[in-house]
C-alpha cells in the first residue's frame, strides 16, 4: 500500500491505453462526427441545437486551427455548451468494461496502481496515503479501482463504494456525470448514447473558464503534503501547470529554497520531445525526473517499482 504520501496527476495519455483518444484525437473525431455522421449530428440536435448551430460550430472548430476542443472553446465562451455536449458525444462510447481489464495489454498501468494499492485487508483500503488527480473527463480510474476491489474482497456496491470515495480523485475539469455505485441518479460506466445520458454527462464537464476552483484549492494541498508527485501522460501544458501552481506552493510548504525542495517530482515524457522537456524542467527549476521519451505510463512506473 502507499506508506507515504503520494499524488498523481493524469493527463490524457494516462487514459490512452483503456481506448480514449488524445486531445488532438479527440478534436478530429469531434468533427468528423458532426461532419459525416447523420445519427451523431441528429443526437445533438435533439438537445435543443439547430442544424445551423451545429454546422457553425464544427465550421468554426475546424477552421480554428487549434489541437484540442479546450483550446477552441477557451476563446469562443459562447460555444462552451455545445462543445460540451460535443465532448460527451465523442468520449462516452469509448466507456468499455473490457478495455479496463485486457489481460494482454503491456501499457495497463492501473494494475500496477492497484497491485501498489492492495492491502490484506479490505478494511485498511482506504488508508493509501494517495491522491489522484485527473485533466481528463473520463471516469475510468474510478470505475476500474471499484470493480476491482469488488472482485477482490468479495463487499457489497455500497461498502466498495464508501471505500473508492475515501480516495481523493479530483477531476480538475470535471467528468461525465458520476456513476451510478457513485450516486443513484448516476450514469453506468456505459457506451450506450441517449439524449438524457449524454445531456447528464455534458453537465459534469467544466472547461477552463469554470473549472473546479475548490478541486485546485484541494489539489495545492496535496502537492504540499505529498512527498512523492507523478506526472503521467501529462502534456505538460502550460495553463495547466500556471492553474496548479504547484512549485510555489512546495516551496512555501516545506520552506526550502529551490535547490533544497523535500520533494520527489517525477513525470513521464513519451513523445514529449527534448525542447518541451527542457521547458518542463526550467519550470520546475531542475527537480523533475523524467522517464524516456519512448516510456509509456506501465514502463515507467515499472521503473520506480510500481
Amino acid at each position: 500500500m502507499f506508506e507515504t504520501a503520494t499524488v498523481l496527476i493524469l493527463g490524457a495519455g494516462a487514459s490512452m491505453p483503456y481506448g480514449y483518444p488524445s486531445g488532438e484525437d479527440l478534436r478530429s473525431y469531434i468533427i468528423k462526427n458532426l461532419s459525416n455522421d447523420e445519427s451523431k449530428l441528429n443526437e445533438i440536435i435533439q438537445l435543443g441545437y439547430s442544424l445551423k448551430d451545429v454546422k457553425n460550430f464544427v465550421n468554426d472548430l475546424k477552421g480554428s486551427q487549434t489541437y484540442t476542443i479546450d483550446e477552441f472553446i477557451e476563446s469562443r465562451e459562447e460555444l462552451i455548451e455545445i462543445g460540451k455536449c460535443a465532448i460527451a458525444q465523442a468520449l462516452i462510447p469509448y466507456e468499455s468494461k473490457n478495455k479496463l481489464y485486457e489481460e494482454n495489454n503491456p501499457q495497463h498501468w492501473y494494475r500496477l496502481l492497484f497491485k501498489r494499492m492492495r492491502t490484506k485487508k479490505f478494511e485498511d483500503f482506504d488508508s493509501n496515503e494517495i491522491s489522484i488527480v485527473t485533466f481528463n473527463y473520463d471516469r475510468s480510474i474510478e470505475e476500474f479501482l471499484f470493480n476491482t476491489i469488488q472482485r477482490l474482497y468479495g463487499k457489497s456496491n455500497d461498502k466498495c463504494s464508501e471505500k473508492i470515495n475515501e480516495i481523493p480523485i479530483v477531476h480538475v475539469y470535471g467528468k461525465l456525470g458520476d456513476l451510478e455505485w457513485q450516486n443513484s441518479m448516476g450514469r453506468p460506466y456505459d457506451p450506450k448514447i441517449t439524449s438524457m445520458k449524454l445531456k447528464s454527462a455534458a453537465m459534469g464537464i467544466r472547461t477552463m473558464h469554470d473549472y473546479d476552483k475548490m478541486g485546485i484549492k484541494k489539489i495545492k494541498n496535496f502537492c504540499k503534503k505529498c512527498k512523492e508527485l507523478y506526472f503521467l501522460g501529462f502534456g505538460y501544458d502550460p495553463i495547466n501547470l500556471r492553474r496548479l501552481d504547484i512549485l510555489s506552493d512546495i516551496k512555501e510548504f516545506d520552506g526550502y529554497d529551490n535547490d533544497t525542495i523535500n520533494k520527489t517530482i517525477r513525470g513521464t515524457a513519451f513523445d514529449l520531445g527534448e525542447h518541451n522537456m527542457r521547458e518542463v524542467s526550467r519550470y520546475f527549476n531542475g527537480k523533475i525526473e523524467f522517464g524516456s521519451n519512448e516510456e509509456d505510463c506501465a514502463k515507467f512506473l515499472k521503473k520506480y517499482g510500481f
